[in-house]
């Protein structure tokens, strides 16, 4: 946890270009873990629009920009 002075916690906001979710998917998973993001945008996910991502158990909402052809933004808060 990080504060800013006076009770004040800082928000945790990570962008990331992944190139491709599915085969990145674990490693975001640790690293979010690890970091505990408050924030978490992600381009480039690649990801078809019958593939759905849930990070529920972490304790995030996901909203997702769906384009045909191209790339996807994931966000997670």
């Amino acid at each position: 946890m990080v504060y800013l002075g006076r009770g004040r916690k800082a928000l945790r906001v990570m962008y990331i270009n992944i190139d491709g979710f599915i085969s990145g998917s674990l490693e975001v998973r640790d690293y979010i873990l690890e970091k505990g993001l408050d924030v978490i945008c992600i381009t480039e996910t690649k990801l078809s629009e019958d593939v759905q991502v849930n990070f529920k158990e972490q304790g995030y909402n996901v909203w997702r920009r769906d384009r045909r052809g191209k790339a996807i933004v994931l966000i997670m808060i």
